[in-house]
């Protein structure tokens, strides 16, 4: 199973006032997985957490907030996250076409 999706952040689940936002990530399988953590938790600790759920190692996914990429230190709060913001997880992916290795290979 493909470990890439969305995070969705939801509106508190919990009293007003309460200092935690729920997730919601939902995979492109459409496998949802929740989380509940305070605005000042360290991002790393979303991704080592989802990455032990899906069984696959933290360094191999890439969280996205439009576009950019989260570093684990960062936390909801640095990142302005509300409710009903997106992140994207993918996978990492290395390789590609070199400057003209494949060619000078073929030759």
């Amino acid at each position: 199973m493909i470990p890439s999706g969305r995070v969705y952040i939801l509106p508190h689940t919990c009293c007003a006032g309460t200092p935690f936002s729920t997730w919601l990530l939902e995979c492109q399988t459409g496998e949802e997985t929740f989380f509940k953590i305070k605005k000042t938790t360290k991002m790393q600790k979303v991704f080592e957490t989802y990455a032990t759920r899906k069984g696959v190692q933290v360094n191999s996914l890439r969280f996205l907030l439009d576009g950019d990429r989260i570093t684990p230190d960062q936390t909801p709060k640095m990142l302005e996250l509300e409710d009903q913001d997106q992140i994207d997880c993918v996978l990492e992916q290395t390789g590609g076409k070199g400057h003209g290795q494949i060619g000078a290979a073929a030759q």
